[in-house]
């Protein structure tokens, strides 16, 4: 590949972008040149600017570094009082920095670049700025080149620039970069292409004087270059580069109020942010406090244990998942035993909610005696009355993860939870991930449909045998009573209506039908599977139903990331957890009355996808489009008809409110949405959220609104 066929953004920026992975391993991978000016002479410096070369070097590529000494006060005086020369304190502090290097990433980069000048396809130079007396001074050193940083690639045809700011030990950011891209051949670029390059070669080989500074270039110093020859890999086949996952700033941040939380606490993160690293991070963070730790995560789903121990390979664990071992209980034993003798430091157990809270985890768990950490993912799983039995005293560190923990309309559950794992330590709400670039924004767009006869006869009964029951308020109603409001539920939920208005939809947005995610109830997925059959559209499934192994879910995820199909039908299963970062447009034709469920459902297409899809596009957005039952209430209706109607508009209107709020189109939904409020006599407050109190004063039936909403 060249480098014009590579989609780049016009800038990057390590806050929200992965700029590793969708600039530097990239472009260096098909470059067949490198040159880079700016930045310290130091080990870290010199591993950062060999981003992405596993490939480069692959090719024979040649590199050529300008970078300016690392000078201590001390180094300068004796440099300008003549008893050392520039030469001789560039090597010493090389060679001792070399010494201390204690990250692996930096040492194979290092060696990497050792080969590479052992083989002459590296040269470095260093930049030494002096005053007009020839003198170096503080001022110099801070003047030139330590904020601006350039670099120059080729693929022997066409060229593209990078100038900007790569730092490393940020007192905000940590390692910090922001940089603008320039290509040659597009015309609004070149001319600041032309000045990156010219501002290299000016530099290449020759000294420079501007404003009473000289930038001296001298070759790099021989015992430099011998230390470094010294440790080269014999051959290039011994190079094997890998950069460790870094957390981001507001996921160190996360893990430090955490850690200071005593190590427990509930990290309340939108989906999409990264929950899972920063868990790995506060795992992490956890193990340097010493002594051996059995790490038991805990997830809603077999497809999430597997996405789990993906993830920790990343970061170099090790860990073994419960699901589909039927003697994973032996296995934990012997396991337990190595930890207990101190054969290992750490075991990281992977295992579902179902196994968590069994009869025979609980009990190996309780007889554990070394330290013991447990991470539950989608915390507000564990606060049924079957998962929290695994919530046992013999777990010393607590942490729970979920983008809502709050359970819906079970108050003793979520206190169930926090009771265990404590308060919420760090929040980071799904508006400010979308604000500061974690996450894609997102146009929402309501479809209406309506209750046909039949349906709405049937709504009707169910709303009068729940009043009746409330109104008695006998502990033995309390079953015949949630079964009639999930009736009720369902008849919202699957609603006739919904089938022709996706099929109207289908016809319409051609271009928002790929790389969709398309949720469903059961029994409506074979209308919607009739109406694909008779389009263009390819589909795949992923239910509790199909495909009937887990393991094949991967496959089909991958056909869809890959553009061999336009979308995939989806219920529950897809809700918790699923990485799917290719989705970019949804249509949820079913939801439960539970904000958590259509919550999650808009959080699985928001998450940022760095590849490019097959038209050459990128994700820049997404579209959710949602299709709600919102019935039309004609004058000729009698009251309590007109009252029935009422109650389905305002859970769908609240609704709406949530999936409103944080849109790029929020404007517009929320005139529409008022309209809709007013037309029905629907109380919206001043923050244009329905007024619940209003409500409820209105009504006897204060259970009622509860449950729809």
């Amino acid at each position: 590949m060249g480098l014009r066929e590579i989609l780049l953004k016009g800038q990057y920026d390590s806050i929200t972008d992965d700029v590793y992975g969708s600039f530097f391993n990239r472009i260096l991978s098909n470059s067949t040149r490198y040159d880079r000016i700016g930045g310290r002479f130091t080990s870290k410096n010199l591993a950062a600017c060999a981003q992405g070369l596993q490939g480069f070097i692959q090719r024979d590529g040649t590199m050529r570094l300008m970078l300016l000494p690392e000078f201590s006060q001390d180094d300068i005086d004796s440099i300008n009082r003549g008893t050392r020369d520039i030469e001789s304190v560039i090597s010493e502090g090389w060679i001792r920095d070399l010494a201390e290097i204690s990250e692996k990433f930096v040492e194979d980069h290092t060696k990497a670049l050792a080969w590479m000048l052992a083989h002459e396809y590296l040269e470095i130079k260093i930049v030494v700025p002096v005053d007009k007396d020839g003198h170096v001074s503080p001022e110099c050193m801070e003047s030139h080149m330590f904020g601006t940083k350039t670099g120059l690639f080729t693929d022997g045809t066409d060229h593209v620039s990078f100038s900007g700011t790569i730092e490393f030990d940020d007192p905000k950011f940590g390692e910090y970069q922001h940089f603008r891209v320039y290509r040659e051949w597009m015309g609004g670029e070149k001319e600041y292409f032309d000045r990156d390059y010219e501002e290299f070669h000016n530099c290449w080989g020759r000294n420079q004087t501007s404003q009473g500074v000289t930038l001296r270039t001298i070759p790099l110093p021989s015992a430099v270059r011998e230390s470094m020859i010294r440790i080269a890999p014999a051959s290039k086949s011994d190079i094997v580069l890998q950069r460790p996952p870094e957390l981001r700033p507001y996921q160190r941040e996360a893990a430090k109020k955490w850690a200071e939380s005593d190590h427990r606490g509930i990290l309340e993160m939108a989906t999409g942010t990264g929950k899972t690293f920063t868990a790995i991070g506060c795992m992490i963070g956890a193990l340097k406090d010493g002594g051996p730790t059995l790490v038991v995560i805990v997830c809603p789903s077999d497809n999430l244990e597997r996405q789990w121990q993906k993830e920790l390979e990343k970061w170099g664990y090790e860990s073994t998942i419960t699901s589909g071992d039927t003697k994973w209980a032996q296995k934990l034993q012997g396991q337990i035993a190595a930890l207990q003798l101190g054969k290992t430091d750490m075991l990281a157990v992977i295992t579902t909610y179902k196994t968590f809270s069994s009869e025979r985890f609980t009990r190996e768990m309780t007889k554990c005696s070394v330290r013991t950490m447990l991470v539950a993912d989608e915390v507000h799983n564990a606060g049924s009355p079957m998962h929290s039995r695994g919530l046992v005293d013999n777990y010393d560190l607590r942490l729970g993860l979920s983008a809502t923990v709050d359970r819906y309309y079970d108050d003793p559950g979520t206190a169930t939870i926090k009771g265990f794992f404590g308060e919420t330590v760090y929040e980071i709400s799904l508006k400010r991930a979308i604000n500061e670039g974690f996450l894609v924004g997102y146009h929402y767009h309501p479809i209406y449909g309506d209750l046909n006869a039949e349906e709405y006869e049937r709504y009707q009964k169910l709303t009068k045998k729940i009043a009746y029951l409330w109104s008695l308020r006998e502990p033995k109603d309390k079953e015949e009573l949630e079964e009639a409001l999930l009736m009720r539920s369902r008849i919202i939920r699957d609603a006739e209506s919904k089938i022709a208005r996706f099929a109207e939809w289908l016809r319409s947005h051609s271009d928002n039908s790929r790389y969709l995610l398309a949720y469903c109830s059961e029994r409506q997925i074979p209308e919607i599977k009739n109406i694909l059959n008779t389009s263009d559209r390819t589909y795949s499934e992923i239910t509790s139903k199909h495909p009937k192994n887990p393991l094949d879910r991967g496959p089909i995820i991958k056909e869809f990331e890959d553009g061999r199909i336009d979308m995939i039908i989806a219920n529950k299963v897809l809700d918790e957890g699923a990485d799917m970062p290719a989705a970019k447009n949804c249509i949820i034709l079913s939801s439960t009355g539970n904000p958590k469920q259509f919550i999650q459902r808009r959080g699985r297409v928001l998450r940022k996808y760095g590849g490019t899809y097959r038209d050459g596009s990128t994700k820049e957005h997404a579209s959710i489009f949602d299709v709600l039952i919102m019935p039309d209430i004609p004058d000729s209706y009698t009251e309590a008809e007109k009252k029935t109607e009422r109650q389905i508009v305002i859970s769908q209107i609240s609704r709406q409110i949530e999936m409103a709020d944080a849109a790029i189109n929020r404007i517009e939904c929320m005139t529409e949405i008022c309209k809709l409020a007013k037309k029905f006599s629907i109380p919206i407050d001043s923050s244009g959220r329905v007024n619940w109190e209003i409500i409820k004063n209105e009504r006897e039936n204060k259970s009622h609104i509860k449950s729809e909403s």
